[in-house]
């Protein structure tokens, strides 16, 4: 029966978000923190007059250093990218990119003029550190941004902006490779992007390399820890290790791994049927003891085993690409994007299973 209902899912895997051995609900999402700037109408900046001498300089990258909490829906941790400018002899006009959700914070050398900001990015962007009278114009996929048109930046790859991708992920390539962001450039600024540069580290230097004696200098109107929300769990493994220190989860050992065995070997005893193949798994695996969040970024080599005792109530939250063994109904649930449903999917786990796979659309 498993294999029957997992062909159907196969049908339909334009529809496959969660895949389970048995029903479940979506996941539910945390309220967080609400975006501090402001998005403009449109893709522009009406009224900005440029100076005739300003240069438009770029920056991209997939995201910056991990910080441990989250900023927009997506499940995804944060990431900061620390922004230096050093260009005195001309005004400068900013084009910056990232796919993962990401603070760019800001700072400058004396005597650089920075003129005006865009940034574009798959996830939510955040700005930090720039002056508050700075033209900022932030436009990201997940915010629906007014730049959202495949004529300009997202013209979708792999679900990151072209943005990104012109820069082969963070790899400089020729800027004149990248139109689709030359064209969004003379739009925004009526110029073209002069010069691209790198992130690294979570870090990057537009302009001239800094010279000993040279200062930077950042506004602290919006600092990064402004957007932090400090009520909200923290993100990937600092909230798992977060939620052990509190006595929310425990680490899984290998007699849990016993007890699961056991456990689906008691149910199907009982319909006088052989297990299906179900196994345990103890990587990065914890046993939730009490009411539970999942934190924000289980996801890729980031993801997580959880066991759930009976009588323990199903946590919130996302849990990415994780995989969930539930005691109360003896069934496994992993999401189609990540491993576990690859797996389900080419009837690897789960074989000889009585009950149903369920599809549920709601993304990765």
């Amino acid at each position: 029966m498993a294999g029957t209902n997992l062909v159907g899912g196969l049908m339909n895997r334009t529809l496959l978000a969660v895949l389970l051995i048995l029903l479940c609900s979506a996941a539910q999402t945390d309220e967080l923190v609400p975006s501090k700037m402001v998005v403009p109408p449109v893709c522009g900046f009406p009224g900005l007059q440029l100076p005739e001498d300003t240069v438009v300089l770029g920056a991209g990258g997939l995201g910056g250093k991990v910080i441990n909490f989250q900023i927009g829906q997506s499940g995804n941790t944060a990431t900061q990218i620390d922004v230096a400018v050093n260009n005195p002899e001309k005004p400068v006009a900013l084009m910056l990119g990232a796919s993962e959700p990401n603070i760019w914070n800001i700072s400058w050398t004396e005597g650089t003029n920075i003129v005006a900001v865009f940034v574009s990015g798959n996830e939510r962007q955040l700005v930090a550190g720039l002056k508050t009278n700075t033209p900022l114009l932030i436009s990201s996929y997940e915010d629906n941004g007014p730049c959202n048109d495949t004529k300009f930046t997202y013209q979708m790859l792999h679900l990151h902006d072209s943005f990104i991708a012109s820069f082969g992920y963070g790899q400089i390539t020729d800027v004149e490779q990248a139109k689709v962001e030359q064209q969004l450039s003379q739009l925004l600024y009526s110029r073209p992007i002069s010069k691209i540069f790198s992130v690294s580290d979570g870090k990057v230097m537009i302009g001239d390399a800094l010279v000993s004696g040279q200062q930077l200098i950042t506004s602290s109107a919006t600092p990064p820890e402004s957007f932090y929300d400090k009520n909200a769990p923290l993100a990937g493994q600092a909230g798992l290790d977060d939620a052990v220190s509190k006595k929310i989860l425990r680490r899984a050992t290998i007699k849990d791994a016993e007890k699961w065995i056991k456990a689906l070997k008691r149910k199907y005893a009982i319909q006088n049927r052989p297990p299906p193949d179900i196994p345990p798994d103890l990587f990065n695996a914890y046993v939730v003891l009490k009411k539970f969040t999942y934190p924000a970024g289980l996801h890729g080599g980031h993801k997580a085993t959880f066991y759930i005792p009976e009588g323990v109530p199903q946590p919130s939250g996302n849990y990415g690409h994780s995989k969930v063994y539930d005691f109360n109904s003896i069934t496994l649930e992993c999401r189609g994007g990540g491993a576990c449903g690859q797996e389900i999917m080419r009837g690897e786990i789960g074989f000889g299973s009585t009950q149903n796979i369920i599809i549920i659309d709601g993304g990765e």
